[in-house]
């Protein structure tokens, strides 16, 4: 049997999609983002018939990944969500639903500087890359995470 890593990809991201179980979502998940090794066929990224394939991978890939950060940062796994934002955003700098993941997960960690810094590099990446503002739910949610600092945990 022959073993394509594009083909269990897929497969792999249907098994997640239908599991209603959270922790077995998230290993699928983890399982399909070790699968994802950047872009599909790379020797010919710049061929048409093979650009579609490409982007749609990469796309599940992005979905893939944001979807595993939040469910890690709900588990407090911060650590493996920012792991799986930061190769999101990586493979697309625009996605902003991996920038609030990772200011989610700074915050669950309570590095505000972080939550900022993601905040300001989501801001100039949109405007650089779209020549758009940030969406007004990105800039809520930030305003959200920021509020919580303004009081002590509690130890």
């Amino acid at each position: 049997m022959l073993w394509v890593d594009r083909d269990v990809f897929l497969q792999v991201l249907r098994e997640a999609n239908a599991s209603v179980d959270r922790e077995q979502r998230r290993s699928q998940l983890e399982f399909a983002l070790s699968l994802y090794q950047g872009d599909y066929l790379p020797e010919v990224r710049y061929e048409p018939w093979c650009m579609g394939e490409q982007e749609r991978l990469r796309l599940l890939f992005v979905q893939a990944a944001v979807e595993f950060a939040a469910i890690a940062c709900e588990q407090g796994d911060y650590g493996e969500a920012l792991g799986a934002t930061e190769r999101a955003l990586r493979a697309e700098p625009t996605w902003e639903d991996g920038y609030i993941w990772q200011m989610r997960a700074y915050a669950g960690m309570y590095h505000r500087a972080m939550v900022m810094q993601t905040y300001h590099t989501c801001q100039r990446v949109m405007k650089q890359e779209l020549g758009v503002a940030i969406s007004p739910t990105t800039r809520r949610i930030f305003e959200e995470l920021m509020g919580e600092f303004r009081y002590p945990r509690e130890p």
